[in-house]
């Protein structure tokens, strides 16, 4: 049997088989960076920030902003703001309108 892969795993490819409209090319290239940060297991402990994600992309902080609003609306991504001067928490969510629409197509 094999094993199963990380949470972090399972997430970004469930966004990246996700046909929502709302995500776009930003969204794919924010959920990319968010996976180098986040912690594998459960998508937790994920702190980076927009300038640290756009140099490892190497795309503008406006680009990754723009994906992370995408993410968010699209059930993706939860941000929480931790007060001034810490960085904001990022949880990789799992989106189950999307699961579970792309497991219905696998059947």
């Amino acid at each position: 049997m094999a094993a199963t892969p990380p949470y972090v795993v399972r997430w970004h490819h469930g966004v990246m088989d996700d046909a929502n409209p709302v995500l776009t090319w930003r969204a794919l290239v924010a959920a990319s960076a968010l996976t180098r940060f986040a912690n594998p297991k459960d998508g937790s402990d994920c702190y980076p920030g927009s300038a640290r994600c756009a140099k490892l992309m190497r795309v503008s902080e406006d680009t990754i902003e723009r994906g992370w609003d995408e993410l968010r609306e699209a059930g993706w991504l939860e941000t929480r703001s931790r007060g001034e001067g810490r960085a904001t928490l990022k949880i990789l969510r799992r989106n189950n309108r999307a699961t579970s629409k792309a497991a219905s197509t696998t059947r």
